[in-house]
C-alpha cells in the first residue's frame, strides 16, 4: 500500500520469507560446494550437516589437527569405558569449523571455530567467530537499474572466496592450541558437591535453553559422573545431537557449550554455586 519494495523468496509455490529489497541471496547449495571444495584442499572432512526451513549448518573437522584433554578426574566418558578413548589415545579433540547460513533472513552467513570431541562426536562452537557477513546493499542509481547475471556471479564469487579463506583461518593450529588449553582449564573447575541440579538449572536459564531439554542435560551429567565445568559443557553438547533434539535447539546447545567453556572458573562457580 506504499512505495516500499520487497524481496519475496519462494520455494515450490510457497512464500518462504518477505525481505528487504537490499537483501542479498546467498544460497545454501552454493555455500555447500564452496565449503567442501576448501575442506578437500586443507585436508579436512565434512563431518555433519543440518538443514531446516530457516537455516543450514555444516561442520568440518581436521583429523591432522588434534589435542588431548586431561582425564585426571573421576568420571566415565558415557559409554561405560567401552571406547577407552579409541585405543588409549586419550580424550582426543579435533579442530573444527561451523559454517552457518540462512536463506530467509533468520541469520547471517558466519564461520565459527569449533572443536569435535572424538569419543562421542560432540561439537562445541566458540563465540569468537572467524567471520560473519552481513551482505546486501541497495544501489541508488535509478529505478530502472538492474545488475546483470554476470555481475551477480562475480559478487557471489567474492563471497565464496572469503568463505574459503575463513575455513583456512579456522584450521590454524595455534588458534586450536589455545582452545584446547581453555578446555583443559575447565576440567579443573568442579561443580559444588550435590549441586548438579542447580548447575544445570542455572546454565539452562543463562543461555535460554528450552526447558524440555533440561532433564536430558542433567541425565548426561549424572551418567558420566563428570562434575566439572567441562562435564557440563559436554552434557549440553551431547544433547545437541540426540534424535529428539531439533536442529535449531541443537545448534543453540553447541553455541552455549562454547560460551560456557570460555567462561572463567570464578564466573562459572558464581553461576552454578
Amino acid at each position: 500500500r506504499d512505495d516500499r519494495k520487497f524481496l519475496v523468496r519462494t520455494l515450490d509455490g510457497r512464500a518462504r520469507a518477505v525481505l528487504s529489497d537490499s537483501y542479498k541471496c546467498l544460497d545454501n547449495v552454493d555455500l555447500f560446494f564452496a565449503a567442501v571444495q576448501k575442506f578437500a584442499e586443507v585436508g579436512a572432512q565434512l563431518w555433519q550437516a543440518r538443514l531446516w526451513d530457516d537455516g543450514m549448518e555444516l561442520f568440518g573437522t581436521a583429523p591432522h589437527i588434534s589435542g588431548e584433554v586431561t582425564t585426571d578426574r573421576t568420571f566415565d566418558p558415557g559409554d561405560g569405558w567401552q571406547s577407552r578413548w579409541y585405543g588409549g589415545a586419550g580424550d582426543v579433540h579435533n579442530a573444527a569449523v561451523r559454517i552457518a547460513n540462512s536463506e530467509t533472513g533468520r541469520g547471517y552467513l558466519s564461520l565459527s571455530a569449533a572443536i569435535l570431541r572424538r569419543v562421542c562426536a560432540n561439537f562445541n562452537v566458540w563465540s569468537d567467530e572467524v567471520a560473519k557477513m552481513h551482505v546486501g546493499r541497495k544501489l541508488e542509481v535509478g529505478d530502472d537499474f538492474m545488475l546483470s547475471d554476470l555481475t551477480k556471479e562475480k559478487e557471489a564469487s567474492y563471497i565464496w572466496s572469503a568463505v574459503q579463506d575463513g575455513i583456512a583461518t579456522a584450521f590454524d593450529p595455534v588458534r586450536f592450541t589455545k582452545l584446547i588449553d581453555r578446555l583443559n582449564a575447565t576440567t579443573q573447575v568442579e561443580i559444588p558437591k550435590e549441586q548438579e541440579v542447580r548447575a544445570v538449572d542455572a546454565a539452562v536459564a543463562k543461555f535460554k535453553i528450552a526447558d524440555t531439554l533440561k532433564a536430558s542435560i542433567l541425565a548426561q551429567v549424572l551418567m558420566t559422573g563428570d562434575r566439572s565445568q567441562f562435564g557440563l559443557v559436554q552434557a549440553m553438547t551431547a544433547v545437541a545431537h540426540q534424535s529428539s533434539t531439533d536442529c535449531e535447539d541443537g545448534s543453540h546447545l553447541e553455541e552455549a557449550g562454547g560460551e560456557l567453556a570460555m567462561m572463567e572458573g570464578d564466573k562459572f562457580l558464581a553461576l552454578v554455586g
